[in-house]
């Protein structure tokens, strides 16, 4: 009797044992699958969009179409793409060298709105990385594009510059985009080749982006040389959006 006892002591124990294991695991899983970021008030789940819908979702960042991986909270309907829920909340950026940018949720300013300095668009509501001392903007996208980017239709590799009026500071006419054919900002971002007096608004270019695999690579000079070597080759950038310029 004493042995039969011991043994269903272990089988009980061991079946304790299994749905404690059980439930850190299930706990674990809900806590990767539910986090918190510093935008919203309530947790966020995990989400895939595999195709867009007919009623649109976009990101509450980059005011974008949602697409692949993303966080959201159904009962507020807000979404984050992963990549924008991953940006950092501090950015030291090219275009902006005087001071640390900061993401903030939404635009600081009364009216709601903000201009990015990029692509100098007057529409952003999302997220924005701001300078309060220079009243500087950059919507979270226009931030994280690549520096050097290859264009279908063209042969040399397109370098981003955040003023067209720094890529060409002697022309004083209006420079037009080879793209769309519209009118380009010169206070804004743009890729251009040197080579060919080629420019391309920021969301106008699709192609095979090109980011330098090291920091030193930033030279004029070495930006014009088209040996690709010290490039890394990636897919193209989808996770920020490279469409901006097509939302009016």
């Amino acid at each position: 009797m004493m042995a039969r006892s011991s043994q269903f002591t272990g089988i009980t124990l061991v079946k304790r044992l299994t749905m404690v294991t059980e439930g850190i695991a299930k706990e674990r899983t809900q806590r990767v699958r539910s986090i918190r970021h510093f935008s919203h008030p309530h947790a966020l789940r995990e989400y895939k969009f595999q195709q867009r819908r007919s009623q649109r979702t976009v990101c509450n960042a980059c005011e974008l179409d949602l697409l692949g991986a993303a966080y959201g909270c159904t009962s507020c309907n807000f979404y984050l793409h992963k990549s924008c829920f991953e940006a950092p909340r501090e950015l030291a950026h090219r275009g902006h060298l005087k001071h640390t940018l900061n993401l903030l949720s939404k635009p600081p300013y009364s009216s709601g709105k903000f201009q990015c300095n990029g692509c100098r668009k007057r529409n952003g509501g999302g997220f924005t990385y701001h300078c309060a001392t220079c009243q500087y903007d950059l919507h979270i996208d226009c931030a994280h594009l690549p520096k050097a980017m290859k264009q279908d239709g063209h042969k040399h590799t397109l370098t981003l510059y955040y003023s067209a009026a720094y890529f060409a500071p002697g022309v004083d006419d209006q420079i037009y985009c080879d793209v769309c054919r519209d009118s380009v900002d010169k206070t804004g971002s743009v890729y251009a080749c040197s080579k060919c007096n080629y420019w391309c608004h920021t969301g106008c270019i699709c192609g095979e982006a090109l980011i330098s695999s090291s920091e030193e690579e930033d030279s004029e000079e070495d930006e014009e040389d088209d040996d690709e070597s010290g490039l890394t080759r990636t897919t193209p950038r989808t996770e920020y959006g490279m469409s901006r310029l097509l939302l009016k």
